[in-house]
């Protein structure tokens, strides 16, 4: 059974991870995230990506629009559906990102 406590810590772990990933912060998403994740990307159309490398190269692309400033950008979790099975936490969520340029 998922208790309030482990709802909230899941939520606010996988809102962290959302910041870092906005921010560029390759070294907090690596402390997050297991080096042997798989998950499905819209960016590998459909095809199953395993592991941390995929992912790298996001970090690295430019966060600023022509002129150099920075671009806002907030990412939140809408409806979130967290389970807790032992020690592992599954979260699925609509991810509603909003940005200014």
């Amino acid at each position: 059974m998922t208790t309030a406590s482990d709802r909230d810590t899941i939520l606010e772990l996988t809102q962290k991870l959302l910041v870092c990933i906005i921010d560029g912060d390759w070294e907090t998403y690596t402390e997050l995230c297991c080096p042997t994740l798989t998950c499905f990307e819209p960016e590998a159309l459909g095809n199953l990506v395993d592991g941390l490398e995929f992912h790298q190269y996001y970090f690295n692309l430019p966060s600023t629009n022509s002129n150099s400033a920075p671009l806002p950008v907030q990412a939140k979790i809408v409806a979130p559906h967290v389970r807790v099975m032992g020690d592992v936490a599954i979260i699925a969520y609509v991810r509603l990102t909003q940005k200014n340029g």
